[in-house]
């Protein structure tokens, strides 16, 4: 139900790699979205980036580092933005699971859904070049990790257990994490 006036603002969130390593540079998209029936002013996103990952760059809209808002402005019904955060990832987070969120705070007209207000994407750091190779008769990644014909898999960075199953030879290799 809509309040006279009223829009329903709502705003998604992804990452574009979901295991990167120690120093990877990923992006991360935010779309707020004015999914009507009237246009809405003064659309104010806040996105604090967690202390895993470092700023790097961004696109698509006035973004503050400082206050960590992005100034949306006017949306039109139906309209949407998008915000794309360019961030690397810091040392010392290998196995760490880090999740970002954007929440809509602010906008001049009434909001009648909160519901789709706030959106989270989250990734998983992984151990610097940890590279699976797997049979050449499976040519796909294996849990978000690259993927090659064959090879060897590298020995385990320690602390970060793999388990490494291959029944007869030139079967796909699984991989198990801990």
């Amino acid at each position: 139900m809509f309040l006279l006036g009223g829009s329903d603002l709502g705003v998604t969130k992804e990452v574009d790699k979901t295991t990167p390593s120690e120093g990877a540079t990923i992006a991360y998209t935010v779309t707020v979205t004015n999914r009507g029936p009237n246009a809405t002013t003064g659309v104010v996103v806040e996105d604090v980036l967690p202390s895993a990952v470092s700023y790097s760059s961004h696109t698509g809209g006035c973004y503050s580092t400082n206050t960590h808002l992005w100034t949306v402005g006017t949306l039109a019904a139906y309209g949407s933005r998008t915000l794309t955060i360019r961030v690397t990832v810091q040392a010392g987070t290998i196995g760490t699971v880090v999740t970002n969120t954007a929440v809509i705070a602010a906008s001049d007209g009434i909001d009648a859904v909160s519901a789709n207000d706030t959106a989270s994407a989250c990734f998983v750091v992984a151990p610097r070049g940890t590279i699976i190779q797997i049979a050449q008769a499976t040519r796909a990644p294996v849990l978000g990790l690259s993927a090659f014909d064959l090879g060897t898999v590298p020995p385990p960075t320690p602390g970060i257990p793999w388990t490494v199953r291959q029944r007869r030879n030139r079967d796909p290799i699984s991989i198990v994490s801990p």
